[in-house]
């Protein structure tokens, strides 16, 4: 049996780990849990001896909905990292390249790498895309280019007029995939490129019910973008990819205004009072449009990670991100916060 060598050169992709009687801060999950009406819709399941829908229609027709789109300009996944998949199988060949950040999240390099063709990265500017130098990196080989706006692990965002004037400066003949997987917690100078869609043909957007929904162990996420773009991704899509419970609480979490409107409570006030005491620690850190922060602390990402860890909370260095000086921890609740602000103070003496 011989493994072809893109596949051999692909790193395994790092978690953020969970370790029994630890708060788990480390992978951008919702502090307040799950979608109170996505729990309930899943109690009156009462069987799941037949196949679910296998193109989640009526869950495509609530996201349509929420968007005022149609059913046909949507594609549901299991988790956005299907999804990402599937552009890569329409698109690349031998040969072929992508184009992303250096310090973004890393399944971008790996749809990349596994349909064998080659990422290319270009620096970020204070923590954000930068799109005058991923310009210079696109050339006719070029398929997709890749934006997580707001940025993981950076919390950083294009805002309107700089994204809208970067997708128009790519050929058209190259699919440009803006992950808006925290827009949610965008403030109101964020603008999701979601109106825009039949305005540049090649343009794709990935939103996920992870986040602000909860619903992250459910792996449930889903893609817009004009017909034919959608329309061509089925081909590569598994059948019966999103399971019956994922679409009924899916379905119900679009109506759950209430549970979104605490959860962007808590990060907001999580998040000035992270600001407030890192000030005061004298970290620098990015400001965030997510739901997590990323800080600078001046020394090995994985000393303050075990210190942390120890003190009892998981967070995530950000080695892996390219980001070794940096660290990235969820926006929990005050109490949580509270831990992480003594933890951390311990952490950097």
């Amino acid at each position: 049996m011989i493994i072809k060598e893109n596949i051999k050169g692909i790193p395994p992709y790092v978690p953020g780990i969970k370790i029994e009687g630890k708060e788990k801060l480390s992978s951008n999950e919702n502090p307040l849990g799950s979608s109170p009406k996505a729990i309930e819709a899943i109690k009156k399941i009462d069987s799941y001896s037949i196949y679910p829908d296998g193109s989640s229609l009526e869950l495509r027709k609530a996201i349509a909905n929420k968007h005022n789109l149609t059913p046909e300009n949507i594609i549901v996944g299991n988790g956005s990292d299907e999804i990402l998949m599937w552009p890569s199988l329409c698109l690349i060949k031998d040969g072929d390249n992508a184009v992303t950040g250096l310090n973004t999240f890393s399944e971008y390099t790996f749809s990349t790498l596994v349909t064998n063709g080659e990422i290319r990265k270009a620096p970020l500017i204070d923590g954000t895309f930068n799109k005058y130098e991923s310009l210079k990196l696109v050339d006719d080989k070029t398929k997709i280019v890749y934006i997580c706006n707001p940025n993981n692990p950076t919390g950083t965002f294009l805002p309107k007029d700089e994204i809208l004037d970067f997708i128009h400066s790519i050929p058209s003949d190259k699919l440009v995939i803006v992950d808006e997987a925290y827009g949610e917690y965008g403030d109101d100078s964020f603008y999701s490129c979601i109106p825009e869609i039949n305005n540049y043909p090649n343009l794709l957007i990935l939103k996920t019910f992870s986040k602000i929904y909860g619903l992250a162990s459910l792996r449930l996420g889903y893609a817009i973008g004009n017909i034919e773009l959608i329309s061509n991704l089925w081909r590569t899509k598994q059948p019966f990819n999103v399971n019956q419970a994922a679409q009924v609480a899916g379905l119900a979490a679009l109506s759950d205004t209430e549970f979104v409107e605490r959860s962007l409570k808590m990060n907001q006030e999580g998040k000035l009072y992270l600001y407030k005491e890192l000030d005061r620690l004298g970290l620098d850190y990015y400001k965030t449009q997510a739901n997590f922060i990323c800080i600078n602390v001046n020394r090995d990402s994985k000393e303050v990670y075990n210190s942390i860890l120890e003190q009892g909370m998981t967070i995530r260095p950000c080695g892996s991100f390219g980001l070794p000086n940096f660290i990235r921890i969820t926006i929990g609740t005050k109490k949580q916060m509270e831990n992480f602000i003594k933890y951390l103070e311990h952490g950097i003496r």
